[in-house]
């Protein structure tokens, strides 16, 4: 936890939103196309935003977003199907923040587990989610494209009783 603390404290100017609306997808965009080599469409966010079983976080500095972390709720479980911090505000404590946002919120909504995949080369988001708490669980061959690249399958199992 102590790290956590840490990286909150260098980003005190960064405000975190829940379920915001669709006025924030010009944006979204912006950082999600410079992030990905198959970035979601406007279409896949929108979907996302009218799913009743979507939780998103986003960070706001200066009232400019900044970063984002789409996941969607599957009975107890939470899957992050899309997250990213804009290239100029990465290293700063950002993607912490909204990864631990969304344990806390997991945690709060009796969920199991947080899942989610990442590309097998990440070595930056590995690091991010190991020292959150996530472990690797499997791998998902020639999942990525362009490049063609395996997944790397990790998760976040909750303090939950019973598990």
């Amino acid at each position: 936890m102590q790290s956590q603390q840490t990286a909150t404290d260098c980003v005190s100017d960064i405000t975190l939103i829940d379920q915001f609306g669709a006025d924030w997808v010009d944006q979204i965009l912006e950082i999600e196309k410079l992030s990905f080599s198959n970035p979601w469409s406007r279409d896949s966010f929108l979907s996302e935003l009218n799913s009743k079983n979507s939780i998103r976080f986003a960070a706001l500095s200066d009232s400019q977003l900044v970063g984002y972390l789409f996941a969607h709720r599957i009975e107890d479980e939470l899957e992050v199907l899309e997250f990213a911090v804009s290239k100029a505000e990465r290293g700063k404590g950002i993607g912490r923040r909204l990864i631990t946002k969304l344990i806390d919120h997991a945690r709060a909504t009796s969920t199991s587990r947080i899942l989610l995949e990442l590309r097998h080369s990440n070595h930056e988001a590995f690091c991010l989610y190991d020292t959150c708490g996530f472990k690797p669980y499997g791998v998902r061959q020639a999942y990525y494209r362009n490049p063609q690249e395996d997944a790397l399958l990790m998760q976040f199992v909750t303090n939950r009783p019973n598990l």
